[in-house]
């Protein structure tokens, strides 16, 4: 976890100064901000992935098995554990939820903990060494002035060495008269900086500064923690299964114009269990989201928990855009949760609402058929077995 600063070179009044015919920055040039958030990685997507927890050492997938019967439980800010199914835990498994990290036998956490802990910026930060390398390139092209460098030097004398910079050279005209220095610095700041270099794998994972105690105790704990959903898993091991033979007849009910008939297949969705049911679930709530919200039980508690559970599911989709049967996949695939018959059902969606009009059954001319559309190899080892 470092300090993360941001450094801007403007070029507002003052910041340039023309000695001896060339232009070279000032004092007023370099501005150093010091940001609220710590930088504690590079990352890449929208959410904290599976690697980015592994990075930050808060991977609690648990292989083993947790035996919750007679356990003293802790439990974190922001889960998605309503306090019935805490009931059911405490009448059937004798569990207690102490307040005292120190004497539960295991803490409960959330992904909406951990995703609210932490944000992404659109930018890579670079280290100290590197903007080291770029200011002893701005000198040896004479590009500063004196005072520009004992501000550096004080900015090298404050900042601590394991610190990270987001450098950037503020906006500048083409056209106007110092233009070319400031092209020249920014060009350096790239080569040595890497300031403009971007891709996917180059976002900077910070964590906000009022999280930052709680990441250290966590990563700090030496008692067992688990997440939210493998609690409610325990207790939902008993609920019915929706099998895929179920799926026909809930889609007809959600996708009803009978409003009553979707607010059932709705506390049927909350109520069944949604780990071994998690292909069905998700399929309805992602591609029919607005169907569901258009209920009268939308704001009950277990929907409530439903919906906390769904949340990255959730939302409106384009059914014409490719990027929208990709984002299914690949949710699902990062969950362990893709199946055949997920994977049937959304190629089934993709052929009938993209290609065909294009090569499907409708087409003019060319006609490719169902069975040719495919997932890469690549991915076919993600499929699971729908135990």
């Amino acid at each position: 976890m470092k300090k993360k600063y941001n450094l801007n070179i403007k070029n507002n009044e003052g910041a340039v100064r023309k000695i001896d015919g060339v232009y070279k920055l000032t004092e007023k040039a370099f501005e150093v901000v010091l940001t609220d958030n710590y930088w504690v990685g590079y990352s890449k997507g929208y959410y904290v992935s599976d690697e980015d927890k592994k990075l930050l050492n808060i991977d609690f997938k648990n292989k083993e098995k947790f035996i919750i019967q007679d356990k003293i439980l802790y439990r974190y800010p922001k889960l998605n554990l309503p306090r019935q199914k805490v009931d059911l835990l405490k009448e059937k498994y004798n569990v207690k939820v102490s307040r005292d990290l120190e004497k539960a036998d295991a803490h409960i956490i959330s992904e909406n903990l951990i995703n609210s802990m932490f944000t992404k910026a659109w930018h890579k930060s670079s280290t100290m060494i590197e903007f080291h390398s770029f200011v002893q390139d701005l000198k040896h092209k004479d590009f500063l002035t004196e005072c520009a460098i004992k501000k550096i030097n004080k900015i090298f004398s404050e900042i601590p060495n394991d610190s990270m910079l987001h450098a950037n050279v503020n906006y500048y005209q083409s056209d106007s008269v110092h233009a070319a220095l400031l092209e020249t610095v920014d060009n350096s700041m790239d080569v040595h900086m890497k300031a403009k270099e971007w891709n996917e794998n180059n976002k900077d994972l910070l964590i906000i500064a009022k999280y930052s105690e709680d990441y250290i105790n966590i990563i700090n704990n030496t008692k067992k923690i688990i997440y939210d959903t493998d609690v409610t898993n325990i207790i939902d091991n008993e609920l019915a299964i929706i099998e895929n033979d179920q799926f026909d007849t809930i889609y007809k009910m959600v996708t009803s114009s009978d409003k009553d008939s979707r607010s059932l297949a709705l506390e049927m969705l909350a109520n069944c269990n949604i780990d071994k049911s998690f292909d069905i679930v998700s399929h309805i709530f992602y591609w029919e989201y607005e169907w569901l919200k258009s209920t009268t039980n939308w704001s009950t508690i277990n929907v409530k928990a439903l919906r906390n559970r769904m949340n990255q599911y959730q939302g409106a989709v384009h059914l014409s855009a490719i990027w929208t049967y990709n984002n299914y996949i690949n949710l699902l695939i990062s969950d362990n949760k893709l199946t055949k018959f997920a994977l049937d059902k959304t190629r089934e969606k993709l052929y009938n609402h993209v290609l065909g009009n294009l090569v499907g059954s409708s087409a003019d001319v060319f006609h490719i058929p169902l069975d040719s559309l495919v997932i890469r190899n690549s991915l076919k080892e993600k499929i699971i077995n729908h135990d």
